[in-house]
């Protein structure tokens, strides 16, 4: 992530398209085939702080029909927005469907949203050149390593103390609040119906948003 303008094999944003799209894609097949078999399932989500920054721009949301339409709106692109924006689309997507499930949902599973922190990984890699002066000055005091980000995944996957949860954030182990504009309800809906249009999926919303494919 991080990268440069480019679009995924249907024609979508690719920050857009991996971040959120996949994931909604995933979870409406999960609840669509009935794939919950256990007591007690959970959906574990893995968000990340910069979707306090994000902010919704369709015009990056949407399939790119043409190359010459994806050119134009790669001439405004901003890969460090393009990645907190996917990250915004993805908590409210999961807030969207974490208000759905309940006792008529396969399972009635949990749902939490983990913020891993930031951690060592290649994604930096294509932060601005201005930039990489302060990242390497501050790398050694910020970053988390993968295996102790992944302790703070694991925990939101197996801690009892969860049970129940329905769109519960944990940054770095802690429950802490999601960011006040990924919690509103209404643009939640939208987003998760215009994601849902875009997948192929009926655009239905109220108690039963995760049916099958018509």
């Amino acid at each position: 992530m991080l990268v440069p303008f480019a679009t995924t094999q249907d024609g979508f944003e690719e920050h857009f398209g991996v971040n959120c799209l996949g994931h909604v894609a995933l979870m409406r097949e999960v609840f669509a085939k009935e794939l919950f078999t256990r007591n007690k399932p959970r959906v574990v989500v893995v968000s990340s702080v910069v979707h306090t920054i994000g902010v919704l721009d369709y015009q990056f949301m949407n399939k790119m029909s043409t190359s010459v339409e994806a050119q134009r709106i790669g001439q405004d692109y901003s890969c460090h927005a393009a990645y907190a924006r996917s990250k915004l689309a993805l908590h409210m997507a999961t807030l969207a469907m974490a208000r759905r499930v309940g006792p008529r949902t396969s399972g009635n599973p949990d749902v939490v949203i983990v913020d891993p922190g930031i951690v060592d990984t290649s994604l930096y890699r294509n932060i601005h050149r201005m930039l990489h002066p302060l990242f390497r000055l501050l790398a050694p005091i910020v970053l988390r390593s993968a295996r102790d980000a992944a302790r703070g995944v694991v925990f939101a996957a197996l801690d009892r103390s969860l049970d129940g949860a329905r769109g519960t954030y944990l940054n770095q182990g802690r429950v802490v609040a999601s960011a006040p504009r990924a919690c509103h309800v209404a643009l939640q809906d939208a987003l998760w119906a215009h994601c849902s249009r875009l997948l192929g999926y009926p655009d239905i919303l109220g108690n039963d948003p995760v049916s099958s494919k018509e």
